[in-house]
């Protein structure tokens, strides 16, 4: 045997020792609902590969790691909550609904919001998350969203513009506890009977 030979051998053992290696779809979800839930920015940050995409409807598209970190910081601020079942694999794909409680969603006297995913993985790594809400949960958020965007609009337009230029939210810390005061002044001033109060 030549020395080439033996190592492309050696190459290919640990290319297929990497691969084997390489947690599973429904794994990588369960690593994803643990880092969320502690609030881990920087292990949530790491799931995701470089050019990772979110694609979830009443959100917007959030593209590459720095975006997905905002988002992360974002949901922390809201003292986000998820759990996940149903998880079934297919082709490097995680399949599995998943609720989610926060404070905002708990100031709109909704308990918990639910959604169907699929989270794509490559190597180990979350590369896309598309899905949607369940109808339940898309009635009640976009019930909420247009009655308040019509005040914000009115009332606090430039606070708005900060939160979401050009008519889209960037998500940030900052931003997540920006957007909470807003609905909560909206709130009080006009008390509508869909929301609650959040203690």
């Amino acid at each position: 045997m030549t020395k080439t030979f033996i190592a492309l051998i050696i190459l290919a053992t640990i290319s297929l020792t990497f691969l084997s290696c390489s947690p599973k779809p429904a794994e990588v979800v369960k690593e994803y609902e643990s880092a969320f839930n502690s609030h881990d920015v920087d292990k949530l940050t790491s799931l995701f590969t470089d050019n990772a995409v979110i694609e979830l409807s009443l959100i917007n598209q959030i593209k590459g790691k720095s975006q997905i970190r905002g988002y992360a910081e974002y949901d922390s601020v809201l003292n986000s909550q998820i759990s996940v079942s149903d998880i079934a694999e297919n082709g490097g794909r995680a399949f599995f609904v998943l609720s989610k409680k926060n404070d905002l969603l708990k100031t709109l006297g909704i308990n918990e919001a639910k959604y169907s995913l699929i989270f794509k993985i490559s190597s180990g790594k979350i590369e896309n998350i598309s899905g949607a809400a369940t109808s339940e949960t898309d009635v009640k958020l976009k019930t909420f969203q247009n009655t308040f965007m019509l005040w914000a609009a009115r009332e606090r337009l430039a606070e708005l513009n900060k939160i979401m230029p050009n008519g889209k939210t960037v998500y940030s810390a900052e931003n997540a506890r920006k957007y909470l005061a807003l609905v909560l002044e909206w709130k009080r001033e006009n008390n509508p009977s869909l929301v609650k109060s959040p203690n």
